[in-house]
């Protein structure tokens, strides 16, 4: 994706979020009521999304908004699953990679006097040399040709090395990346969860009042139906964590607002 479209997928996005949001300008604010507890009646005054009568028209907007909201948190479960899988395939591969490892370090070496190294690089093609060791006994050794195949293997080596240790790194990053999603991805589907079904339970029971609830329900259901605004705050510190390049980026920032 270009940066052209990068900025028109942002601009849709906001007008899109500023569509679905606009009603409640219209239909939230302060309302008061009258509520009889322990036979005395006592006024409210609280801020609500809905200050009026629930028409067709309201019922039909929360109704989509919750339908939304659903299947938000369902495709983000789908991702979390699959991301899941990714993870543990990555995991299993690096688990695979340390045994291959730990078994080839653990093979006695080749004692005849023949030996074959065989060098593979990142691509899969196969590159073989084999080197026939010729015993100190016999005479005709030319020492520049056994030079110039040294120099050769250690170039070759050199550069396997090298490969490995860029495809290392690559791996590394891509399991971090990884890794990083998934936490986002669960950050998003604990913090909406709760929201949702406290406003579901708030607004659709007709006799539901907060004055007929323990202290402690109250306060559990206050907390959780604003728990969705954790995913916000929790989300720079993920980024912050496992992306370098935020790192970076966040620190020349701050360092320009202190000049």
């Amino acid at each position: 994706m270009t940066s052209r479209w990068k900025r028109i997928a942002i601009v849709v996005v906001c007008l899109f979020s500023l569509a679905l949001s606009a009603p409640f300008l219209a239909i939230s604010g302060i309302k008061t009521s009258s509520k009889t507890f322990q036979n005395h009646t006592l006024q409210m005054t609280v801020c609500k999304f809905f200050t009026a009568e629930i028409t067709a028209n309201i019922r039909a907007y929360i109704s989509c908004l919750l339908l939304l909201i659903i299947i938000s948190i369902l495709i983000t479960i789908t991702l979390f699953i699959l991301v899941l899988k990714r993870i543990k395939l990555s995991f299993l591969g690096k688990f695979r990679s340390w045994r291959k490892t730990f078994k080839h370090r653990n093979t006695p070496s080749n004692t005849d006097s023949t030996k074959d190294i065989e060098l593979y690089n990142c691509k899969g093609k196969l590159h073989g040399i084999q080197i026939q060791k010729i015993s100190s006994s016999n005479p005709s050794i030319d020492v520049s040709s056994s030079l110039s195949v040294d120099l050769d293997i250690n170039k070759s080596v050199n550069t396997l090395k090298k490969e490995d240790s860029e495809r290392t790194r690559k791996e590394k990053a891509t399991r971090r990346i990884t890794i990083m999603f998934f936490v986002i991805i669960v950050a998003y589907v604990l913090s909406y969860i709760p929201t949702c079904i406290i406003f579901i339970v708030v607004y659709t029971l007709p006799d539901f009042n907060y004055i007929s609830l323990s202290r402690e329900a109250a306060f559990l259901i206050i907390y959780l139906s604003r728990f969705v605004f954790l995913n916000h705050i929790v989300n720079p510190f993920i980024y912050s964590y496992f992306d370098q390049n935020f790192r970076t980026e966040l620190r020349k920032l701050f360092a320009c607002v202190n000049k």
